[in-house]
């Protein structure tokens, strides 16, 4: 597990600050995107470096369609 970033202490919980929902997340408990929780006081990444889907896309359905047009990319996704 990895320390998460933006998080700030509130009393005995965690708020977290990666994303808008901004949960306060008690020890041993998950926020919302269950990505995250405390653990010994801290906000960990639970989910760090776990892959849930792992693709060869066309380019053309990403953002970057206009770079390298008929070419694959690689889609990497993780929970949360």
């Amino acid at each position: 597990m990895h320390d998460a970033l933006l998080q700030t202490p509130e009393g005995d919980r965690v708020r977290c600050g990666l994303c808008p929902h901004r949960c306060l997340i008690a020890e041993g408990s998950r926020g919302v995107c269950g990505a995250r929780g405390v653990v010994d006081g801290r906000l960990v990444a639970l989910t760090y470096g776990m892959v849930s889907s792992l693709a060869a896309d066309p380019i053309e359905k990403k953002p970057v369609f206009h770079y390298c047009p008929g070419t694959r990319v690689l889609s990497l996704g993780s929970v949360g």
